[in-house]
């Protein structure tokens, strides 16, 4: 898979760990690793919740999770042949437990006969925070 900063992991650990650009864009949704992230607009620091020990759990987390989902028949037949694939996991339905995620969304997108990761991002749980730039501030 090629990877650069507007793909894959990186764009993942970047964007929705460390907040790069986060006030560019619409929403930012985070995963809770227990960083400080400053508010752009008020420079408030933000402490998110620790669900993760660190960036490597993580990664096992994600691998076990689109593990799961690529055996189960709803989330393959999406990867027919278009260009871009959303999959919106709901962890329940894999039998995953993780404290504050419910809900999972990798965005994949078609590179030749192949498809590629663009990002994941948590979306929704208890310990998912997110910042929406066009009101500048955190919600939910």
């Amino acid at each position: 898979m090629k990877e650069n900063k507007g793909k894959g992991l990186i764009h993942m650990l970047l964007r929705h760990v460390w907040g790069y650009k986060m006030e560019k864009v619409g929403r930012t949704d985070f995963w809770p690793l227990g960083q400080k992230i400053v508010d752009p607009k008020t420079g408030r620091v933000v402490q998110l919740p620790k669900v993760f020990r660190n960036e490597r759990e993580l990664r096992e987390f994600l691998d076990d999770v689109v593990k799961r989902a690529l055996k189960d028949p709803d989330y393959v037949k999406k990867f027919n042949g278009g260009g871009k694939v959303i999959l919106t996991i709901n962890l329940k339905k894999l039998g995953i437990r993780k404290e504050g995620i419910d809900v999972v969304e990798f965005v994949f997108l078609r590179e030749g006969n192949s498809y590629c990761l663009k990002t994941v991002y948590p979306k929704a749980g208890s310990a998912v925070a997110k910042y929406v730039s066009t009101i500048g501030r955190w919600v939910g």
